[in-house]
């Protein structure tokens, strides 16, 4: 491809030093900037593992990373925008999802060994998303340093060179060690490897760029690769991330840091954080709301007297089911039910648990309003099989406005009628994150590094 001179070779990486240092951002922005700027421009990530997934119209499976940096790039989510998604479904063990269909569950054993089978497939999809965009914005996963997994691999460096790709390598200077972080890639890097890193970005930086100067330049003698940028520290962006490694799950006291009153103007929602948990970006929409208490609970003493207690989809329904009985979760809702107290409300993986173990329900579970994928059992449990439900400004206020009837709140004193479309709220974001790497990035250099222009 890239001896093609007619069809010219536009693309980059995004590459980091370890896993969550904002490699997902930074495609995400840089696919926004070029998308701002008139070009026509994909995001690709040829393997990602997560279990936060999006269903595409045609109903294939994709990563929800990926979906969301087609968003900021103008385009409907593809699945050549992310040809193997990796379901983790225990400690060991993946269901392999490829073209948006699902492969089986194999283990990470089994997978290294099948990996170099998927290199064709790869490439053929991403050759059709090159032709038909001006650029490619291609996120690599973890570290290319991980010598370990550099056989057969289809994700960093390995892909880099099958499609002619230079790289950019982001370190977080916020997590400490960022001068091992990016030396000590470079290093274990081969020759021809390094000489496709054209630049390092230095991400989350606070405090006073003008005293970090003597430390970019340490880096690019140390390196001999230009750094073309320090990102500022970005809180509170309000992009979904990747979900092994956002914030709020990764908090072991997240649960107990968050005061559970129930007596105050907030409403007071509890997502039982079952262990293998997916698309907890379903809730999303709760937590941009001031007004709501939105909290992960591990177990029962930390669950206090929410207003709604959500049971979220699942990558795994019976190891997560075994895990809520041992827990006891399933006879305090059975017993909340019976109080009718709580509003229960359920999603994917955790709909299918309450249709099975919650008294009543499975016999009425036709019962679906067919416009909003709503089950309504008189008013307290709901469930729903529709992913980004709460998305919808419309579905997000009737909902609210049931949950402040319940608890005697003032529907129009809380705020909830500015509420906005998810997708209107996302579009704000992209667009400050892309003023933000502008600002922050060399977007001359880079883009003449894509262009082949240097």
């Amino acid at each position: 491809m890239a001896g093609n001179k007619k069809n010219k070779n536009k693309n980059i990486m995004i590459q980091g030093t370890m896993s969550g240092v904002g490699k997902s951002w930074i495609t995400t922005a840089l696919c926004r900037i070029l998308y701002q700027d008139g070009y026509k421009v994909a995001p690709f990530k040829s393997q990602n593992m997560a279990l936060n997934n999006y269903i595409t119209r045609d109903g294939l499976e994709m990563s929800r990373a990926q979906a969301i940096q087609a968003e900021a790039a103008g385009l409907e989510p593809d699945i050549k925008m992310n040809p193997v998604l990796l379901k983790p479904v225990r400690d060991t063990g993946s269901e392999v999802i490829v073209n948006g269909k699902s492969r089986g569950i194999m283990s990470a054993k089994d997978y290294f060994k099948y990996r170099k089978n998927l290199i064709p497939e790869i490439l053929e999809v991403y050759k059709n998303l090159a032709a038909e965009n001006d650029y490619i914005i291609i996120e690599g996963a973890g570290s290319p340093a991980e010598v370990n997994l550099k056989e057969h691999d289809i994700v960093n460096m390995g892909l880099a060179e099958r499609v002619d790709a230079p790289v950019l390598l982001v370190g977080d200077i916020d997590r400490g060690g960022v001068f091992a972080q990016l030396y000590g890639t470079v290093e274990l890097l081969s020759q021809s490897e390094r000489e496709r890193v054209r630049g390092l970005v230095v991400n989350q930086f606070r405090g006073d760029l003008d005293l970090f100067q003597s430390g970019v330049k340490k880096l690019e003698e140390l390196t001999g690769v230009p750094v073309l940028g320090v990102m500022p520290y970005l809180n509170n962006l309000g992009l979904d991330e990747e979900d092994s490694l956002a914030p709020v799950l990764r908090r072991e006291n997240n649960n107990i840091n968050i005061k559970n009153d129930n007596k105050n103007n907030r409403l007071d929602i509890a997502v039982i954080r079952l262990p293998r948990m997916a698309n907890f970006t379903d809730f999303m929409p709760f937590s941009r709301c001031k007004a709501i208490n939105l909290r992960y609970v591990y177990n029962l003493k930390s669950l206090g007297n929410p207003d709604m207690l959500i049971l979220p989809d699942t990558g795994n329904v019976e190891a997560d089911l075994k895990w809520l009985e041992e827990n006891d979760f399933i006879n305090f809702i059975n017993k909340i039910k019976a109080r009718e107290k709580i509003i229960i409300f359920s999603v994917g993986g955790g709909f299918e648990i309450l249709n099975k173990k919650i008294n009543n329900i499975n016999k009425n579970i036709n019962n679906i309003d067919k416009i909003n994928g709503l089950y309504w059992d008189g008013g307290q449990i709901f469930g729903t099989n529709r992913r980004g439900l709460f998305d919808n400004a419309e579905i997000l206020k009737n909902f609210l406005k049931r949950l402040c009837e319940r608890k005697n709140l003032n529907f129009a004193d809380m705020g909830f009628e500015k509420t906005q479309d998810a997708r209107q709220e996302r579009e704000t974001r992209y667009n400050r994150l892309a003023d933000a790497v502008r600002a922050a990035l060399d977007m001359d250099k880079i883009k003449k590094i894509m262009d082949r222009d240097i």
